[in-house]
């Protein structure tokens, strides 16, 4: 038990004393801060003001400390350096929420928040307000580096939008990068920016540190053909392919191999929520991306055809079906049995909050059901850190190593080339020395048996060879009209009769 904590508890009939009288009080509330409980008499009340412990409040003098709370705190005598509130339930809170007061950066709120020290870093009522306050800013940053480009930028966006949030904050973030290039550099005409300004840009960019500034240079390019297409630059795009844009590394995939995967679900049954576990098992079982696992709604799940409608938007701006197995059908019961029924939308998956899940929630429940310790590595940003989208290499390289077809994997999957799921479809070493040690074994089989040549006596061959000519002569006839046969005789040896 905290210091803090330490006498909050409801009393019994007679369980605790008058502080002056030791008459037996009757049931009450204690809580932190109460010094000298009183049995009631104006007697005793007029001699605890004069106790040299502590300090003495009148009724009716002093507000409760909680944040929201209106209520006054009780006449009594209470010590010096406590948070005095009302009653037991407003200093449990207290304790719990915090005795610092904070004010949301967002809203300009104040409220009760844990104690941290002054170092000039944002504070929220929630992660709501959080996420609001951090989207408001990057929006800000956004609009200073577009600048005067903001109305070809915006309408760019708007042809991104089918394929999801985090996509078109992504080639956002891209383009804005070289817009604050042409601010910087006084040019405000689209049409004067020529091959030389790419060229200009990506050496800026990259002595500055940006090592990924030859990829991204695509959004560029698509850009300024956006802008041709719909007559808003008078030239093609300057971004010449063979000199801009660099060759991409290729992404290897990195699946969960069986071990992880048996620690990630003892992690889920014991720590995880219902609706956690559901999410890992329809990205295990289905591959659906982390957005498409957020977009399911409850019309989606076809429980009979075990299948998941894959709705829009999505990556591959395609509509599909994803199927399932037993452990989503078994998972998908469970969490429908605790699911809130309040809420405001029709989304299978639903965050503590009551509203539709997202897939920074996702990471933090990963984050707080699989403690670190283990070779998942959840928390952190290490490569081997569970994320929603690690699961759909896990579930491509399981239907390989089972032997699914690569066309149907295409399609339960939902990419559009056979080539992307090189960067899904992995193998892990065991599979590699297992089946490498199997044909060297079948080679070296192969090498030791030697051909078996069949012998025959003269009989034999005779037979075989009178065999294959009567094949030959239709109806067994010889071609000069004589009947021939084969007749066998003692001692082996074979004539004509």
């Amino acid at each position: 038990m905290t210091k803090a904590m330490k006498g909050v508890r409801c009393w019994g009939e007679g369980e605790r004393g008058c502080t002056i009288c030791g008459t037996g009080l009757p049931a009450h509330e204690g809580w932190g801060g109460q010094s000298a409980p009183l049995c009631g008499s104006t007697e005793c009340a007029e001699k605890v003001k004069f106790l040299r412990t502590g300090i003495y409040i009148e009724a009716g003098s002093k507000i409760c400390a909680l944040l929201g709370c209106l209520n006054h705190v009780p006449e009594g005598r209470y010590r010096k350096s406590s948070n005095h509130c009302c009653s037991r339930k407003c200093w449990t809170a207290l304790n719990a929420y915090g005795t610092k007061v904070h004010t949301c950066a967002c809203c300009g709120v104040r409220f009760n928040g844990i104690n941290r020290p002054a170092d000039g870093r944002p504070v929220f009522l929630n992660l709501e307000h959080s996420a609001s306050y951090r989207s408001a800013k990057r929006a800000e940053s956004r609009r200073a580096a577009v600048g005067c480009f903001q109305k070809e930028y915006e309408a760019f966006l708007e042809n991104w939008v089918s394929t999801g949030k985090a996509q078109v904050e992504r080639i956002g973030w891209e383009l804005s990068l070289f817009l604050r290039y042409l601010n910087e550099t006084g040019i405000t005409d689209l049409n004067l920016v020529r091959p030389k300004t790419i060229t200009a840009y990506l050496s800026t960019e990259e002595d500055g540190g940006l090592k990924s500034v030859g990829y991204t240079i695509s959004t560029v390019s698509s850009f300024f053909t956006f802008l041709y297409l719909h007559d808003l630059r008078d030239l093609p795009s300057p971004v010449v392919g063979r000199c801009h844009v660099k060759k991409r590394s290729k992404k290897m995939p990195n699946p969960l191999n069986d071990k992880e995967v048996a620690q990630l679900w003892d992690g889920l049954e014991s720590n995880g929520t219902p609706m956690l576990r559901l999410a890992a098992a329809i990205a295990l079982e289905g591959g659906l991306r982390a957005g498409e696992v957020c977009n399911v709604r409850l019309e989606d799940m076809k429980l009979k055809e075990q299948k998941i409608f894959v709705r829009l938007p999505n990556k591959g701006k395609k509509e599909r079906f994803a199927w399932f197995s037993d452990r989503t059908k078994r998972y998908y019961d469970e969490w429908m049995a605790v699911r809130p029924t309040d809420c405001e939308h029709d989304g299978l998956l639903v965050s503590r909050r009551g509203k539709r899940v997202s897939y920074g929630t996702l990471r933090r429940e990963y984050m707080l059901a699989l403690q670190p310790g283990t070779s998942l590595k959840s928390q952190g940003r290490s490569k081997n850190s569970v994320k929603q989208h690690r699961m759909r290499h896990t579930f491509a390289t399981t239907q390989v190593r089972n032997g699914t077809d690569l066309i149907i994997l295409k399609v339960l999957g939902g990419w559009e080339y056979l080539a992307s799921l090189e960067a899904y479809a992995g193998c892990f070493d065991e599979d590699i020395d297992r089946q490498y040690h199997r044909a060297i074994k079948k080679s070296r089989d192969r090498t030791a048996t030697p051909t078996q040549k069949e012998t025959y006596t003269l009989a034999e061959a005779l037979a075989r060879k009178r065999a294959s000519e009567d094949a030959r002569d239709h109806e067994g006839h010889h071609p000069d009209g004589r009947s021939r046969q084969l007749a066998c005789v003692p001692g082996g040896a074979a004539r004509l009769s």
